[in-house]
């Protein structure tokens, strides 16, 4: 099953505000809870699948929350695009060749 987190960003904080859900259209009829969060000027919202702080190295070491929310705040500042190809960057070279076992999916929007 494919997981789906979220952060909020800005330049003074980072948390996750979204609240999880399956993935969207994943089974027909569930019942699907709206939710509304204000976002400020200049701030991110970063999606991203599982694979993302999933993603293991050959020493079976995940990427993880910590070294992911570390790149979210040291990348805050940047383009959207900036964030996504340092994500994917910071990923394979934390795998260092290990083979990718599953997807990896970013999005990341900013508010101007």
């Amino acid at each position: 099953m494919t997981g789906m987190e979220n952060y909020m960003l800005s330049s003074q904080q980072i948390s996750m505000s979204v609240n999880p859900n399956l993935p969207l259209g994943m089974f027909g009829g569930f019942p699907y809870k709206g939710q509304e969060t204000k976002i400020d000027r200049q701030m991110l919202l970063y999606t991203y699948t599982d694979g993302v702080n999933e993603a293991e190295n050959k020493g079976k070491e995940l990427f993880g929350e910590e070294r992911l929310v570390a790149l979210l705040k040291h990348n805050a500042f940047k383009m959207p695009g900036e964030i996504i190809d340092e994500t994917f960057a910071e990923v394979r070279r934390h795998a260092d060749g290990a083979e990718q076992s599953d997807d990896i999916t970013v999005m990341c929007l900013k508010y101007c």
